[in-house]
């Protein structure tokens, strides 16, 4: 997939395949710093990343029965734009 999204990100943009690779590779690590320190990030046609704090809650332990409470944890929520929610139902 990684292979497919390079030759059709050069292929749209008329870069090299080394420089998309060096784009994504970059992407890559930005997306996860920014997501980090809270921030969104919005993708114009696509949709949009947004960091969430999924509340603490109990789980029950299937085999034995026993009530385990869980710890708040950082979520990551995406929302497709209207745009490609179109294209896609086409």
């Amino acid at each position: 997939m990684r292979k497919n999204l390079i030759n059709q990100l050069s292929k749209n943009t008329k870069m090299t395949k080394k420089d998309c690779e060096r784009f994504l590779i970059g992407l890559e690590k930005t997306i996860p710093e920014l997501m980090q320190n809270g921030e969104s990030i919005s993708f114009f046609g696509v949709g949009k990343l947004e960091p969430v704090l999924r509340p603490s809650r109990a789980y029950r332990n299937p085999q034995t029965g026993e009530i385990i409470n869980g710890v708040e944890k950082m979520g990551v929520k995406f929302k497709c734009s209207p745009m490609l929610k179109e294209l896609l139902n086409k």
